[in-house]
């Protein structure tokens, strides 16, 4: 298996109910190819002592990133709110949206008859993105 897999280790159904039956289930998350050396490889979180401190130690870790990553967040903020910088996304629309650059091609497609979908997967871009573009620029076209 690869990281990220997560299989059934053994199941146990002690009710009908979905969830019950879920949380019935010991879990088996095998940890492979991620850690730099060769003896975790094949380990897995079977619920023994050894992987119940290594989750636990991964976890802590995991944690300890994310306040760091809060830290610097919040030392960047002040940082530029000390210079009189402005904080945050400006408001209003955007001037230049990326879509802007493909308005005749866009035109095009839809003087053709080529569906919103499959013009949002040609250039790329999300069903939602051209949508709101398309309601930007005022085309009700099809």
């Amino acid at each position: 298996m690869v990281f990220g897999d997560i299989a059934p280790f053994s199941k146990r159904r002690f009710s009908t109910d979905r969830r019950s039956s879920l949380m019935a289930t010991s879990w088996a998350v095998p940890i492979i190819d991620q850690m730099p050396s060769s003896n975790f490889n094949g380990m897995v979180m079977d619920g023994s002592m050894q992987a119940t401190i290594t989750a636990t130690i991964l976890g802590l870790a995991a944690q300890i990133e994310r306040e760091f990553l809060s830290l610097r967040t919040r030392e960047a903020l002040a940082h530029r709110k000390s210079q009189g910088l402005p904080l945050g996304r400006p408001r209003g629309q955007a001037k230049q949206v990326k879509l802007d650059i493909h308005q005749k091609e866009i035109l095009v497609y839809l003087d053709k008859g080529v569906s919103k979908r499959s013009i949002a997967r040609i250039l790329d871009c999300s069903p939602s993105t051209l949508y709101s573009w398309l309601k930007r620029k005022k085309i009700r076209k099809y």
